[in-house]
């Protein structure tokens, strides 16, 4: 039998209303070679026995005690032998031609080493509730994703060479961990990333609530990931601190928070040193990106520095109001008023005090 091209992994653990569907979405690929990889982490619905009645030869099956999606994930890598690899959440989908338009970008550029794919977000019923959309331009794709996760995990295509040592998913810093974002950072050190402007994968989304809970922990996951990476990979920061401070600040301003300190690097040469540290180059494109990016990171700074101003008891109710907007002009305009404002008061109460 032909060594397949392409491996998709996926982990299931109670989905046994969802699986089907996931797998004959692989199944009905335009591109006939695959391998699909299904590991039962101790599913106590019959989500095994649902995959086991679909009959397909592409199709293996294992099952295992309940370990955790990661080991699921790094398990059923260590059974696959294709030179790329997806890891296809049990309730995500993929559209008919996906499979093959990721192979045809891979095999345009032999740097490649992780491309993804814009993503629908659906609920239960399939119904569209949003979309995922990382940068279409590579050239600002490969400066946003050192610092946000700009990936749906069962978007990722990945080349099976680009993993140093054959170590997939971190199993070791437990729930809540942005372990895709880790695996892509690790990744993309020996290569580009690229990103295929179409939604062709579907990321279900079951509860909002609590997908929302778990968003906000897992965005402090990313940001950690993010600084220790760039603190260990760069020549640019002396401390995980001080990365984590820029990681922050690129963000934008829903990263805003008290907390966030002001004695990070600024200047144009600092990005040339990370681009350069990175292997992205120098091209007028990214050099443009990188202005952009500066120009938004010291609108956040000369915030932060409006609101060290004032009062701790203000500060955080400035903060919650900031966290609303996402005009970093009007932010400073605001913060502006309110200082002012403020400034006025402390002035009249000290007056009165003497």
């Amino acid at each position: 039998m032909e060594k397949p091209i392409v491996s998709v992994i996926i982990p299931v653990y109670n989905k046994r209303e969802y699986i089907t569907e996931t797998v004959n979405s692989v199944l009905n690929q335009d591109f006939g070679s695959f391998e699909i990889i299904v590991v039962d982490d101790g599913s106590t619905d019959d989500s095994l026995e649902v995959v086991m009645s679909i009959n397909d030869p592409r199709l293996q099956i294992f099952s295992q005690s309940n370990s955790g999606v990661e080991r699921s994930r790094n398990f059923g890598f260590s059974k696959s032998v294709g030179p790329f690899v997806v890891f296809l959440d049990a309730d995500d989908l993929m559209s008919s031609n996906r499979l093959r338009k990721q192979i045809d970008l891979f095999n345009a550029s032999k740097d490649l080493v992780l491309v993804g794919t814009w993503a629908s977000v659906v609920n239960h019923s399939r119904e569209m509730i949003g979309s995922i959309r990382p940068p279409a331009s590579n050239t600002a794709l490969q400066l946003a994703h050192l610092f946000r996760n700009q990936f749906v995990c069962s978007s990722v295509m990945i080349k099976r060479s680009a993993l140093e040592n054959g170590v997939v998913f971190n199993e070791t810093r437990g729930k809540r961990f942005a372990e895709d974002f880790d695996l892509w950072l690790r990744v993309a050190k020996n290569g580009q990333v690229a990103n295929i402007p179409e939604k062709l994968t579907a990321y279900r989304r079951l509860n909002a609530s609590r997908s929302q809970s778990s968003d906000s922990s897992l965005l402090e996951s990313a940001r950690d990931v993010s600084a220790e990476w760039l603190h260990l990979n760069t020549r640019c920061f002396e401390s995980v601190a001080s990365a984590r401070s820029f990681v922050m600040s690129i963000n934008g301003l829903d990263d805003l928070s008290p907390s966030v300190g002001c004695n990070v690097k600024t200047s144009l040469q600092t990005y040339k040193m990370l681009t350069d540290d990175l292997r992205i180059g120098n091209s007028p494109e990214l050099m443009d990106e990188v202005r952009k990016v500066m120009k938004q990171h010291k609108s956040h700074i000369a915030i932060w520095c409006l609101v060290g101003k004032l009062p701790v008891s203000i500060q955080r109710k400035v903060f919650s109001l900031l966290n609303h907007f996402k005009s970093s002009q009007f932010a400073l305009w605001l913060v502006a008023r309110i200082t002012i404002r403020n400034s006025k008061i402390v002035r009249a109460e000290h007056k009165n005090t003497l």
